[in-house]
């Protein structure tokens, strides 16, 4: 039984060491996941979380907190439904339980997808697949990016295991995904459509192969009208709209138009030079090497088409700063084998961002939420002179808080909000207050160099009237 138990443990062992890396990679996704909570911009939690929470409670707790692409119809209700089935069972969590789940999902989903993606260009040698996939998720937005619950991100992991059943030839099975990819996020039709066309002119397409790819899409596409239907109350061809709406009428130009060169030089300082610049190089040089593959030509129509929309925004391109992120990645293996210190250099400068942008909410107030959430209170109050604060997301809270302002020095007890650097060192001083949230620790006013926090929301609950 001795020598039973040595031999199961050993081969545990094996195991473990064999498959190290791909822990690793589910460690970085995971912890990514359970720790960036929040949004990176708006659309992520009200356009998506927001509609989710609609059909969860079955009401609307402030219909104030939808934009226009709402209340016109063009957004698509799909990512939402498919929430919706992942949270039906688990709703004895709290809102901010219920988007961990679901940034998991999204991780591990997307991960599943990279790692299936990737193993088209390395078909034949797992550990160096398995190599690649951790440089990948060692740059350190694709974690950040592949758990978000915006439309980008999920549209591309779609796109991606899409993208390897089309490569299989498994045209028609691919087309279900690609379908999602479009119905999640519309703007995926300009990388799916030149990637048909092309493969089309070089006849790796025939016609019925294109007739029955036609029809799931017309399938997907008319599902996608009926969950519309289920998120709207009425028919629409929400597609239509969202064509119509943003370029037709270019109400999209109102919230501000960009020059033709922004995608080329806007995400290189966002993407924090010289990694980006690094990344870019390298992705370069590999979708160089492959300059005559359909999808290579088809993300040069994707780049240059957003390039032709007067309104552009960097997450815009997420799906292209993934692939680049695939891209770079197996440069950065090959490049290390003439230069062993790339790669340590590599991983080393991208997990120092990481220590922030993975192991720090995503959206600063999202604890101020939870806080708040926690303490049950619904009267809070700002001091005197200061804008009130409207607390405005019902998926976590299930309900609204305005405060209001009051004179100090009144009889309590009352919760008091602090937003600013200038109001919580005067707080601070305050005999009758006793600070019961801050949004950063103490010890942050050490590093306060050129008086960033002066520059920053800090927000902070004080019981006072003590």
């Amino acid at each position: 039984m001795k020598i039973k138990f040595m031999t199961e443990e050993t081969h545990l062992l094996l195991l473990l060491r064999k498959n190290k890396l791909i822990l690793f990679s589910l460690l970085i996704t995971i912890v990514t996941a359970l720790f960036s909570s929040g949004f990176l911009h708006p659309d992520e939690h009200y356009q998506i979380l927001e509609l989710l929470h609609i059909k969860l409670k079955g009401k609307i707790v402030d219909p104030t907190i939808f934009n226009w692409d709402y209340h016109l119809k063009i957004r698509s209700w799909l990512q939402p439904f498919i929430y919706s089935i992942l949270i039906w069972p688990l709703q004895f969590l709290n809102g901010f339980q219920m988007a961990t789940v679901i940034r998991l999902f999204n991780g591990l989903l997307g991960l599943f997808a990279l790692r299936k993606f990737l193993k088209l260009y390395i078909p034949h040698d797992r550990e160096r697949l398995t190599r690649i996939l951790l440089i990948s998720l060692c740059t350190w937005y694709v974690p950040l990016l592949l758990v978000r619950t915006n439309s980008e991100s999920l549209s591309t992991t779609f796109f991606l295991l899409g993208f390897f059943y089309y490569e299989q030839r498994r045209k028609p099975l691919s087309m279900i995904f690609l379908s999602l990819s479009f119905l999640i996020r519309y703007q995926m039709a300009l990388v799916i459509c030149p990637l048909i066309l092309i493969d089309l002119i070089k006849k790796k397409i025939d016609l019925v192969t294109l007739l029955k790819m036609t029809l799931v899409f017309t399938l997907f596409v008319s599902i996608g009208a009926l969950i519309d239907y289920w998120g709207y109350g009425s028919w629409n061809l929400t597609p239509y709209n969202y064509f119509f709406e943003n370029l037709v009428q270019d109400k999209a130009s109102n919230f501000g138009t960009s020059p033709f060169y922004y995608y080329f030089t806007k995400p290189l300082l966002k993407g924090i030079p010289p990694l980006s610049i690094l990344v870019l190089a390298l992705a370069l040089k590999f979708l160089w090497k492959n300059r005559f593959s359909s999808l290579t030509l088809a993300l040069v129509c994707f780049i240059l088409t957003h390039s032709l929309i007067p309104h552009k925004e960097v997450r815009f391109l997420n799906f292209i700063y993934i692939l680049l992120a695939l891209f770079c990645a197996v440069e950065m293996l090959d490049l290390s084998k003439k230069n062993r210190f790339v790669l340590p250099l590599f991983i080393s400068f991208n997990l120092l961002i990481m220590l922030k942008t993975s192991l720090f909410p995503a959206h600063a107030r999202i604890e101020l939420y939870k806080e708040v959430y926690s303490k049950k209170d619904d009267i809070f109050y700002t001091p005197k002179g200061s804008a009130p604060f409207k607390f405005t997301m019902p998926f976590y809270m299930d309900r609204i808080i305005l405060t209001e302002q009051i004179t100090l020095g009144l009889p309590g007890p009352y919760k008091v909000l602090t937003s600013n650097f200038k109001q919580f060192k005067d707080f601070s001083k305050r005999q009758n207050c006793q600070k019961e949230y801050s949004q950063y620790p103490e010890w942050i006013e050490n590093f306060n160099y050129f008086n960033w926090l002066k520059r920053s929301s800090f927000h902070a609950i004080w019981n006072c009237g003590l």
